[in-house]
């Protein structure tokens, strides 16, 4: 989802930061202004970007629409760390001075502390020249002199970085789907343990009356395939819940938010999952109904 994310967004293939203003009319490229700033309550780090009002490299979308930047955006990630204020106090690392931000809107990214707004709003905000700019977006390596160059990010460089980041959470979802898994297994093994104790004068009968025990085990245990499907689809929400507080606080320090999306394949998927656990214990209750003797239901009428 965030790499979905990145590739959406960022357009470009390098990014070159520079030591100094230039006027956007100077260049053959697509231009952007970055400032630095902090938030006066956290003091956490924020970026802020001045951008054209189409730009081509930069696609910030909310749903399904792609929006222009003709006013000030926020990304996901930083508006619950904002706690979804409509504003904020900033502090210009450069010169301290504080200034108050207006949000406009959110828009669908989901990594970083970064704020959008127009070119010549952030320009008026620095008291700069409304045409100044101190970025580059390119899809090709610029010939520009090192010494102009404070800093060149690599599309790449940051996908590589974000899955280095975010491989012990790969980890951790995988070892709570195991442990799930188990926990489910042991649970229902349980429930069916208890289901036929309590029966056994129900499935004595039965073998009585002729049945096997693959009959006698579909008659006791079957009726748990619909309420386990009743219980799947009422968990789905309660569930993306849970993974969303687990993943945004894991994902706090790392400046990003990652949005839980439902999938109808997964979510199929994972009732299959419920499907073979509930298999996996029906087969091996299967040796619990096959010891009830049929004798038990005699000692039972003799009490």
């Amino acid at each position: 989802m965030i790499n979905k994310s990145i590739k959406g967004t960022f357009k470009y293939k390098y990014s070159y930061i520079l030591k100094e203003n230039i006027n956007k009319n100077e260049i053959n490229a697509e231009g952007f202004k970055i400032a630095y700033f902090k938030n006066e309550e956290t003091n956490d780090n924020i970026i802020i970007y001045g951008l054209e009002e189409e730009p081509k490299h930069i696609k910030l979308t909310k749903g399904k629409n792609e929006v222009k930047v003709d006013k000030v955006y926020i990304t996901s990630s930083l508006y619950d760390k904002f706690n979804k204020k409509s504003s904020v106090k900033l502090i210009n690392l450069f010169n301290n001075k504080t200034i108050d931000i207006h949000i406009d809107d959110v828009v669908d990214v989901y990594t970083g502390n970064v704020i959008y707004m127009p070119l010549q709003m952030l320009n008026q905000i620095l008291n700069e020249d409304k045409e100044s700019i101190n970025g580059i977006y390119s899809d090709t390596k610029l010939n520009i002199d090192d010494n102009k160059i404070l800093k060149i990010e690599s599309i790449e460089e940051i996908l590589k970085s974000f899955d280095v980041a975010l491989e012990p959470v790969k980890y951790m979802l995988i070892a709570m789907g195991v442990l799930s898994f188990i926990i489910a297994l042991i649970v229902v093994y349980i429930v069916t343990s208890l289901i036929i104790e309590e029966n056994k004068h129900s499935i004595s009968l039965l073998k009585i009356l002729g049945y096997n025990e693959g009959e006698i085990n579909s008659l006791m245990l079957s009726f748990m395939f619909i309420p386990s499907l009743i219980g799947y689809i009422i968990s789905i929400p309660f569930v993306k819940g849970f993974l969303s507080s687990i993943l945004n606080t894991s994902l706090k320090d790392m400046n990003l938010a990652m949005p839980i999306e439902i999938d109808p394949m997964y979510s199929i998927l994972g009732y299959a999952i419920i499907y073979i656990v509930l298999l996996i214990s029906k087969f091996i209750s299967r040796k619990r109904i096959f010891n009830v003797s049929m004798v038990d239901i005699l000692k039972l009428q003799k009490d």
